[in-house]
């Protein structure tokens, strides 16, 4: 999923081949997310759709985090600074030190947070940029793992175009 501005987004294994790829016509590198966290599930509990994913940020990591979401797509990622937590938000009882990043590719309302510490995610960066904050796309693998695990299914239509994902021939 792309984390620039259009969101866009592509379904599929060919980005996981250990070979160079070009994303929206970039040269991209595959690496761990900016900061230490690995990612829980949203999901719309009533249609068991995985609607996203939810990186929990610690206060230590908080101007960092900020940093990266200004960069990237408004319409994929929103950032929870834990301002307004309410009864009826997902983190309802999650000490307010901790903020949260969200990315969002479905267009269900996620209504519950599954905890999964997921290892499977994976973010793309320029191979020629000196920008070591700059973000290409948003990945996860073994989507049929986590979707059997968790019991949960994709959503039948991606709220985002295709994303351009090319491969040397």
């Amino acid at each position: 999923m792309s984390l620039q501005s259009p969101a866009r987004i592509h379904l599929g294994s060919d980005l996981l081949v250990d070979s160079q790829t070009w994303i929206d016509g970039i040269l991209v590198g595959a690496y761990f997310p900016p900061w230490p966290s690995c990612p829980d599930i949203l999901c719309n509990s009533q249609s068991r759709i995985w609607v996203g994913v939810s990186y929990p940020v610690a206060p230590e990591e908080q101007q960092h985090v900020k940093h990266v979401f200004r960069q990237l797509s408004s319409g994929a990622v929103r950032y929870d600074d834990g301002s307004i937590r309410r009864e009826d938000t997902l983190y309802h009882g999650v000490n307010e030190d901790i903020h949260f990043l969200e990315i969002i590719w479905a267009p269900e309302k996620a209504d519950a947070l599954r905890l999964a510490q997921l290892s499977d995610d994976i973010w793309f960066y320029p191979m020629t940029d000196s920008h070591v904050n700059r973000f290409i796309a948003f990945g996860v693998t073994h989507i049929d793992e986590i979707l059997d695990e968790y019991n949960l299914v994709l959503p039948s239509a991606f709220p985002y175009p295709l994303l351009d994902v090319r491969r040397p021939a």
